[in-house]
């Protein structure tokens, strides 16, 4: 994918009611040109797919082919050279988040389910806490060393890229000097979209840390992702009133499931980035 191909990216994304914004697409092409793949037939555009690699593991994500393409084999292909790619980077494991009718075509590639990928969407009754606050420049290490330990890799292209533009929505959760977990979040046309939310004290700083994630009080349309694994994240959505939509599958191809602190991760950073 090139910079002129974000339009196209952009309709895909819409036509399937994702809530895609253009510095989504400028963030995976800033970090690698070879993040996104277009399928292109006699010029014409045809479908897309997202690999961003991590190094011991990847992610594929953005898979979408035009609605009138569909059925031609075109997302196998868009798939099977996004896996074929980031097993050339020495991707040992691949995740994928499926919407449901895509796994059966992701199945016949190896894939394999691991849990559902939850996703909330609601009001969230913002209010100010002491224990909240906008993240610093010099909190940034703390930032991705929590990130590195929870995550397992590192992602602060993607981590850098949100506070360098959307600053303003980013928090920090302090005590007694120390970070205890943070919450990154983007607004966009319909919501504000929150995550990674990564916590290492419980559902209750994670709490404080969505409601005190705008600087203003009151009511927030929010939107939140996390492995079903997390059974304390999603008792707090549904205890704070986000209403559950429909699932994806995490799903992988490669070597074993890595032990991750799912107990700490309250918030995927994409379905594209994991």
């Amino acid at each position: 994918m090139e910079a002129n191909d974000i339009p196209f990216a952009m309709g895909l994304t819409a036509s399937e009611g994702w809530s895609d914004i253009p510095s989504d697409f400028e963030a995976l092409l800033g970090y690698s040109p070879n993040a996104v793949f277009v399928a292109e037939r006699s010029k014409e555009k045809l479908g897309m797919v997202s690999a961003v690699s991590y190094g011991a593991f990847g992610f594929i994500g953005c898979l979408i082919v035009q609605k009138e393409r569909r059925n031609r084999g075109i997302g196998t292909e868009l798939t099977r050279y996004a896996a074929d790619h980031l097993e050339r980077l020495g991707n040992e494991r691949i995740f994928l988040d499926a919407v449901q009718e895509a796994i059966p075509l992701y199945e016949r590639l190896g894939f394999r389910r691991v849990c559902y990928s939850m996703r909330f969407r609601g009001c969230v009754q913002c209010r100010p806490d002491s224990r909240i606050r906008p993240i610093h420049d010099d909190d940034i290490s703390s930032v991705l060393a929590l990130d590195m330990r929870v995550f397992g890799a590192d992602r602060s292209y993607f981590l850098r890229h949100s506070l360098d533009n959307y600053r303003n929505t980013c928090r920090v959760a302090t005590q007694d000097g120390r970070i205890m977990g943070y919450c990154l979040a983007t607004q966009t046309q319909k919501v504000l979209r929150i995550g990674p939310l990564v916590v290492d004290s419980g559902a209750d700083t994670a709490e404080c840390l969505i409601r005190g994630v705008t600087c203003e009080e009151g009511p927030v349309r929010a939107s939140v992702g996390v492995l079903e694994r997390n059974s304390e994240a999603i008792a707090l959505y549904r205890n704070i009133g986000l209403q559950e939509t429909t699932p994806s599958v995490r799903m992988i191809r490669g070597g074993p499931v890595p032990e991750r602190v799912c107990g700490e991760e309250f918030g995927i950073g994409s379905p594209a980035r994991g």
